[in-house]
């Protein structure tokens, strides 16, 4: 079969950039496929059918518009010997189809981070987004210090593992915990790529991500009504950030939901409320301390931003004395790094959260009501916030224990 191919601008008189198309003739039929490609006609030789040499992107443009031409002469002679029906139609969407897996398989990682952050824009929260940002900044940083160019290829490997660990741990002065949200961030994007076909190396699931545990801060009973019961009427703004916080103590929620908490979310005695996080409808109970809250503002809490609240809540609890001395242990690779720390300092919006799971424990809830209330799943998410602490083991060894009153010994 005598196959001819030509490339043609669409407006060869254009004084703007025009679109290259491709006619290609075969077995008496004629196909002409736009490349998506354009170019300026002052810098198009009609003689070569490609870009001239002056424009700055010569060798890139024509290399592939010779893949272009390659790939349908590939597809024609698989249809020939397949003796397969060979149609304008079905050379077109076979063009579409190849080229389409080529372009997915030159993309570059960095480049498609944006493209995962773009498509997921409305999935995922405000927060995650971030983490997704901040691991191409990081990417970019590292590629442009180390010269470590960074494809499908390279990043799937423990070279590459291991350097970028070191990058994160040395260079930017990361702890273990930070680094291993680093490297479950990226393997969360390399298996969309994989998904999306981006990709078919999948060496990144030999990664280690697993995070080491972490102290885990939260108020006792006793700060949290101290806290609660602080006299803090002679400065509002104080006031309102308090109780914004005590809120998350008595009811669990996260930040970001007590944030946009309106009266239309309760219903009777029912906290009803959408979880971006999730992406589920979460129903919290109101108990007498939250519900005198959510009074006291008429439903409305006075809630600022996440990084003011955590700014101002440790001034807030230092005035209210809450001002133990807690030790806390960090690990930057293999060094153990132990400090002793005012409990105010370590104070943050999430405190609440894991204050709430742990009282609710110490008062005898049962771990899956608690579950069941925060909107976790699993037990291993669900460990994460709990603080085994002291009292609730005391409490559970007593009530299981203890003798009955009239018990007799026989």
């Amino acid at each position: 079969m005598i196959t001819k191919f030509n490339f043609y601008l669409k407006e060869p008189s254009a004084d703007t950039e025009t679109l290259i198309y491709m006619f290609c003739s075969f077995a008496g039929q004629r196909l002409k496929y736009s490349t998506r490609e354009k170019i300026h006609p002052y810098y198009w030789n009609d003689k070569t059918q490609s870009a001239k040499k002056n424009f700055a992107g010569y060798y890139t443009l024509n290399g592939y518009l010779d893949k272009v031409k390659q790939i349908a002469q590939d597809l024609i002679r698989e249809a020939i010997s397949a003796d397969k029906p060979l149609t304008v139609e079905t050379l077109r969407d076979s063009l579409n189809n190849r080229l389409q897996g080529a372009a997915k398989q030159n993309e570059q990682p960095i480049n498609l981070l944006n493209t995962y952050m773009q498509v997921n824009k409305v999935l995922l929260a405000p927060n995650t987004l971030k983490k997704y940002n901040t691991l191409r900044n990081h990417l970019i940083d590292f590629q442009s210090r180390y010269k470590f160019k960074i494809t499908f290829d390279s990043i799937n490997t423990i070279r590459f593992d291991e350097h970028y660990r070191a990058y994160l741990l040395n260079d930017l002065n990361h702890l273990n915990t930070s680094v291993a949200k680093d490297i479950i961030t990226l393997k969360v994007f390399l298996n969309w790529c994989v998904r999306c076909g981006y990709s078919t190396n999948t060496e990144y699931k030999k990664f280690k991500a697993k995070e080491p545990e972490t102290d885990l801060i939260a108020l006792d009973e006793a700060e949290l009504m101290q806290l609660y019961n602080f006299d803090f009427s002679e400065n509002l703004h104080l006031e309102q950030v308090r109780d914004v916080f005590c809120f998350q103590c008595f009811s669990g929620l996260r930040f970001s939901d007590v944030k946009k908490l309106t009266r239309e979310n309760i219903k009777g005695d029912i906290i009803s409320i959408f979880v971006q996080k999730t992406g589920k409808y979460l129903k919290v109970p109101l108990n007498d301390y939250s519900l005198e809250l959510m009074q006291k503002y008429d439903f409305k809490l006075p809630v600022i931003t996440n990084q003011k609240t955590n700014e101002q809540i440790k001034k807030i609890c230092k005035i209210a004395g809450i001002d133990t001395m807690v030790m806390t242990t960090k690990f930057k690779g293999v060094e153990v790094i132990r400090e002793i720390k005012p409990k105010f300092e370590l104070i943050v919006t999430h405190t609440g959260r894991r204050t709430f799971i742990t009282l609710s424990l110490e008062r005898g809830m049962a771990p899956e009501l608690i579950m069941e209330i925060t909107g976790q799943k699993t037990y291993r998410e669900f460990r994460k916030y709990l603080k085994l602490t002291e009292k609730v083991v005391t409490t559970a060894m007593t009530n299981v224990w203890s003798k009955e009153p009239n018990l007799k010994v026989v």
